[in-house]
């Protein structure tokens, strides 16, 4: 393989990789990304068509995977300009590849928008290819484009066309995804592989959210790949195949490669087939391994595979007389969520199922396919009303998200946080008032018992006597101490107060430790400190020797740097603490629920 560059016309430079075949057999193939994919990962294909006789041509559009940076933002195209940018570059690249190769021996495999953008550049060089084959390409449904541009449109006046999109990311995805059996993560709609989606999302470059100007720059594309003006046409004897997955959420799982496949014989193709692969979704082309896409493409290019025609496919996906596959997709996955459709949907209603979608995220999906099937009942798509609901309810929908994506984020701590306690051992009794308990975790039960519950004692009774024992000049905190000994820590916290539970009922959170239990292990103690207080991982080394009564200069013996090293960490520390000096440091940790995990033994000078 050998990775070189393009420049485009304005300078912005793309990779490039070509990978010759070892038994050349004069042909080349052009193998696009899509969008949330770059070349490399789709070299397993791209190797696998070199083996087969092809020398394979590849490259990373501008803004997609090694062909992104400063004058190229990842993810980003700008409104009105982007797609145009697009295709000059995927021109320039066909030109580069296909030079001295003639017509009859190319092959051109383009997935998804690049599938779009193929179409595109057909229409002023007919005779780009006689091989080509569309991969999950979007579907030629022009209202359901016109939907996407127009919900991006509104988008743009709340959410700037170059900041990234999360918003319609998950709901495009979400859109898509009601397709599957189940999906647990957005990019499920791409591969069923885990693997092969632990893979892609952990890649900087081939899944990144999108901005907004993107998605409304990939709406306007899809459209006007599939819309020919009179007179244009491909030249005679062009071969297309529709290459779909049977699970494949773009395409309905085949319901829209007919109507696909009719516009390809509209512009001039007398060669139109569809193939399926049951299992496959969104990305067959990064399925190498699991789907032999290679030999399947080999098949067809020599004219070996069987494949399914036009009739064949309108007679396996039936559509009613008079209706589009946006009018079967739109009633069949409402009804699949359990609602009515509705042709009379009003901007009130979608405001309704934005809010009521904070507690179940397919109240969104459901607003967006009341929509979807509102415009396909629709005499004509009036483009203007589209637009006006979208703008009224755009604001409800982005507070809506954000506020389901706040309730996220605080599950997501709550379930750090509980595996922090189980993790330290920790107990935790919540108490309405001072003899109230309502909640309390096992451990807290546990250590309760051991330093409560002797001599027959009622355990929450001896604890509720030790906190009012306590010296303390403020109700909201002190630390318990049982004998000589720290046993745990009481603390009122204010959002208490907003359930009128005021301090003075005793009411707060006790923190206990069972000392019997093995002492922290080190790391978790580390771990605590850089959750605690934001230090870092060295920080929190130092500042956990400050505690067991080491000076800078045995630390930076220990550690194993020079004592400026460790003046630096203290410093920092000091700050992020809002301490002024190690002893000031050290009583702070030992007047909270930190010293309920310190080390009993401290290491001394």
């Amino acid at each position: 393989m050998i990775r070189s560059h393009i420049v485009s016309d304005d300078g912005t430079v793309l990779q490039h990789i070509v990978c010759r075949s070892e038994n050349p057999s004069g042909k080349t193939a052009f193998v696009t990304h899509t969008q949330a994919q770059h070349s490399l990962n789709l070299l397993k294909t791209i190797k696998g068509l070199a083996n087969r006789g092809f020398d394979v041509h590849a490259v990373d559009l501008r803004g997609h995977g090694h062909s992104s940076g400063k004058k190229a933002p990842l993810g980003h195209m700008q409104i009105d300009k982007g797609w145009d940018l697009l295709v000059s570059d995927l021109r320039k690249a066909f030109e580069i590849a296909f030079e001295g190769t003639d017509w009859a021996d190319r092959l051109i495999v383009a997935p998804n928008i690049g599938a779009s953008l193929t179409l595109d550049i057909l229409k002023t060089w007919p005779d780009l290819a006689k091989n080509i084959v569309l991969s999950s390409p979007p579907p030629s449904e022009p209202r359901l484009m016109r939907m996407g541009q127009a919900f991006t449109k509104a988008r743009t006046l709340f959410h700037g066309e170059d900041n990234k999109d999360e918003l319609t990311l998950q709901q495009l995805y979400r859109f898509l995804g009601l397709h599957l059996e189940s999906q647990s993560s957005l990019i499920d709609v791409v591969s069923s592989d885990p693997e092969i989606v632990r893979e892609l999302t952990s890649d900087p470059y081939a899944w990144p959210i999108p901005t907004t100007g993107y998605f409304h720059e990939m709406f306007r594309g899809i459209e006007r790949g599939w819309t020919w003006d009179e007179g244009q046409s491909v030249r005679a004897g062009t071969r297309f195949l529709l290459l779909y997955g049977g699970e494949d959420p773009v395409s309905a799982r085949g319901l829209f490669i007919e109507p696909m496949m009719r516009t390809l014989l509209e512009i001039g193709s007398d060669d139109v087939g569809a193939y399926c692969i049951p299992e496959g979704r969104g990305g067959l082309l990064i399925e190498e391994e699991r789907f032999q896409i290679s030999s399947l493409l080999a098949q067809w290019e020599s004219g070996d595979l069987p494949i399914k025609t036009m009739s064949q496919m309108k007679a396996e996906f039936q559509v009613p007389e008079g209706q589009t596959g946006l009018h079967v997709v739109s009633s069949t996955m409402l009804e699949r969520l359990g609602s009515a459709p509705r042709a009379d949907i009003r901007s009130e209603d979608l405001v309704e199922l934005c809010y009521t979608a904070i507690d179940s995220e397919r109240h969104w999906t459901e607003a967006l396919y009341q929509l979807a099937f509102e415009i396909a009942h629709s005499s004509e798509f009036d483009n203007d009303r589209v637009g006006d609901m979208l703008r009224q309810i755009m604001p409800h929908w982005q507070r809506a998200f954000m506020l389901s994506k706040q309730m996220m984020q605080n599950a997501v701590i709550g379930s750090i946080l509980q595996d922090i306690i189980g993790r330290f051992g920790i107990g935790i009794g919540i108490f309405a008032t001072d003899s109230n308990l309502l909640y309390g975790n096992p451990a807290f039960y546990q250590a309760l018992e051991r330093h409560f519950g002797g001599d027959g004692a009622d355990p929450l009774r001896a604890l509720g006597k030790c906190v009012l024992e306590q010296p303390k000049t403020d109700r909201r905190e002190t630390l318990l101490v049982k004998g000589d000994e720290s046993v745990g820590f009481f603390f009122h916290p204010p959002i208490m107060d907003k359930m009128g539970m005021e301090p003075s009922t005793g009411s707060g959170v006790v923190i206990l430790i069972d000392r019997a239990e093995e002492a922290v292990a080190s790391e978790d103690q580390k771990e605590l400190l850089r959750l605690a207080y934001g230090l870092t991982d060295k920080e929190a080394e130092t500042t956990l020797l400050v505690s067991r009564g080491l000076s800078p200069d045995r630390i930076s013996d220990k550690l194993a740097v020079s004592v400026n090293t460790v003046r630096t960490h203290l410093k920092s520390v000091f700050e992020k603490m809002n301490v002024r000096s190690q002893s000031e440091l050290v009583s702070r940790l030992l007047s909270g629920a930190f010293s309920l995990v310190l080390d009993g033994s401290p290491e001394r000078t």
